[in-house]
């Protein structure tokens, strides 16, 4: 199963539980929560407007070389990309199932608990 197909998979079993109308009707709150948002090296490079593709690894110097290995393993990448493009199917299911609260991060993650609760959050990983 590929990441896209996962992916799918996770946002269909996420729709099927918000379906129930009484979740819809009740006082929870809906939230996505994801790791701290780290699209990759190189990924700027593919949208419209690039920054500089100067890196300091020591096997790799530009952003520019991780858009050659995906497109080595994936075929060319049409260019440049939206905005979206980088959030795949993710983004249509965000959609679909429009969370209340979206929070990229731990740290985001419990601000929104004390913002929503008005007590102080924990997040552990």
């Amino acid at each position: 199963m590929t990441r896209r197909d996962q992916g799918a998979h996770l946002v269909k079993k996420i729709e099927q539980k918000n379906s129930n109308e009484s979740l819809r009707s009740s006082n929870l709150i809906n939230m996505f929560m994801c790791g701290d948002v780290m699209a990759g090296r190189g990924i700027d490079q593919i949208l419209p407007h690039p920054g500089d593709p100067l890196i300091h690894e020591p096997y790799m110097r530009s952003a520019k070389g991780y858009v050659e290995i995906a497109e080595k393993a994936n075929g060319p990448i049409q260019q440049p990309v939206s905005f979206s493009y980088i959030w795949g199917d993710a983004l249509e299911g965000l959609e679909r199932v429009a969370p209340n609260l979206c929070a990229p991060g731990k740290g985001s993650i419990a601000s929104a608990v004390a913002r929503i609760t008005g007590k102080a959050a924990s997040v552990r990983a």
